[in-house]
């Protein structure tokens, strides 16, 4: 069962929704949309309500994704949804702030996971672009009809990958350590405790796929909590089919990537469905 499914607008929505993400996002932000590029789906979210300290009564939303630029012309996503009296959104922006890259780049240096990811990588006949590494500005914002407003942010390195001379992929590290993952179309490679180096194939569009990973996440302290947490991140990947051009599903990729293992059995001609937490 899919998650996501495409959603209509009539002019007067479409305008409405437009103010809406002015007033909330771009405008705060300093950021230019492409609201010519909009695309509209309507999303399950009841994979939020599991482990939830709140229960959603109507866990289907509408969620929207826009192109974006920041005052340095560099590219980026909104990902901005609705749903049962909430909004969030989810901001990816890229930009080759040259402190911020040189700190995450030493970084990689004494990063032994990532020193051996990147071998194991050049051994299957990649290369990394370094000359197009940059950092993703990541930001997430939850606001309730009621109760205080959640933020959470993190800044990413991403280093594009190559095979052939083509773009395939996309190596990331987080500044907190997280990763590094390898990410090609929806597969995703890193480390797994006692496993060493392996590979996941994911399903981003899946039911079972989202309540999987949203079970590992564990319990939430707050409802928007959960949102900040795992909520923003639902349908970010089920549209893209280049993580070289989804900035947001980038952002996405590592907490995917800490539950991955343990849902690989939640994706259609999985070798043991029956594995499957999800159910």
């Amino acid at each position: 069962m899919t998650i996501i499914n495409t959603l209509s607008l009539s002019s007067q929505e479409t305008n409405t929704l437009q103010e809406k993400i002015k007033e909330r996002i771009t405008g705060p932000l300093n950021l230019a949309a492409n609201f010519s590029e909009l695309t509209a789906h309507e999303v399950d979210f009841s994979a939020v309500n599991n482990n939830s300290v709140q229960k959603m009564g109507n866990t289907v939303g509408k969620q929207f994704i826009v192109p974006i630029k920041t005052h340095e012309g560099m590219d980026g996503e909104a990902l901005y949804s609705e749903v049962d009296g909430v909004w969030l959104s989810n901001v990816s922006t890229k930009t080759k702030d040259s402190k911020l890259l040189n700190k995450l780049q030493a970084a990689t240096k004494t990063n032994e996971k990532y020193q051996k990811l990147v071998k194991k990588l050049e051994n299957e006949g990649y290369t990394l672009h370094d000359k197009e590494k940059h950092v993703i500005k990541n930001s997430k914002y939850v606001e309730q009809e009621t109760g205080s407003p959640l933020t959470e942010s993190q800044n990413i390195l991403a280093i594009p990958v190559q095979k052939n001379q083509v773009d395939t992929g996309m190596v990331i590290l987080s500044e907190n350590d997280d990763g590094p993952v390898f990410m090609e179309g929806e597969e995703y490679t890193f480390f797994q405790e006692g496993e060493g180096i392996v590979t996941v194939q994911a399903d981003a569009c899946s039911l079972s796929w989202a309540e999987c990973m949203h079970q590992q996440f564990g319990d939430c302290d707050t409802f928007p909590s959960c949102l900040v947490k795992y909520g923003s991140c639902i349908g970010a990947c089920c549209t893209c089919f280049n993580p070289l051009s989804c900035v947001v599903c980038v952002s996405c990729a590592l907490g995917v990537a800490l539950a991955a293992w343990n849902c690989r059995m939640c994706v259609p001609n999985a070798a043991r469905p029956e594995e499957c937490p999800a159910g």
